[in-house]
């Protein structure tokens, strides 16, 4: 059996409305500050692409130098794969799969700054957002996978549960779905019960 979740377009922008203002920071003591998105838009297959204003601070000669990016569009690479430390493990049932917000920037849009020294800010951002390892994460094995007790009256059943067996999503042009596996489990009452 599939369960399966669909994220629209304004679904996504409402919950990045939610986190802004967001800070990411970077270093000892450098920041990206987020504002409200003003567009999100979807390159289906691969990502969801939001496009925000930010300013990025970073330490010169020890005073924090703001830098103004308008326009920023960062990029959500949306992957479902094995949780760290499970591989291997029970993988083709779906053991510890996340689905995966991965953030990197596609273009900063540095004011005033030409295209060549705009490319060398973008890779600065996305070292360090690489470095902190800056991701989105939810382990919806564990999340969704559960047993319930039977009540009393059912005679011959413990337990009734349901385990994901795996997921799936894809990015298209309106939305993200997500489609996730699952069995389900019985647990029979033993006759001296």
């Amino acid at each position: 059996m599939w369960l399966e979740a669909i994220l629209t377009r304004e679904d996504l922008l409402d919950a990045f409305c939610k986190l802004a203002p967001l800070e990411i920071r970077f270093g000892q003591s450098g920041t990206l500050n987020l504002s409200a998105p003003t567009a999100v838009a979807m390159n289906p297959g691969k990502s969801v692409a939001v496009v925000c204003d930010a300013t990025l601070h970073v330490p010169l000669l020890g005073i924090q130098v703001p830098v103004h990016m308008h326009g920023l569009t960062i990029e959500l690479l949306v992957s479902v794969h094995d949780a760290p430390g499970t591989e291997g493990q029970e993988a083709e049932r779906g053991h510890g799969q996340v689905l995966h917000f991965d953030l990197q920037i596609d273009r900063t849009g540095v004011a005033h700054l030409p295209h060549l020294l705009d490319e060398g800010v973008t890779k600065i951002v996305n070292d360090e957002l690489a470095k902190n390892h800056v991701a989105f994460a939810w382990n919806f094995h564990d999340t969704l996978t559960r047993s319930f007790a039977a009540p009393a009256a059912l005679a011959t059943i413990a337990k009734l549960g349901f385990r994901v067996t795996g997921g799936r999503v894809r990015v298209t042009e309106d939305a993200v779905g997500l489609a996730i596996g699952f069995d389900s489990e019985v647990e029979k009452r033993s006759a001296a019960a």
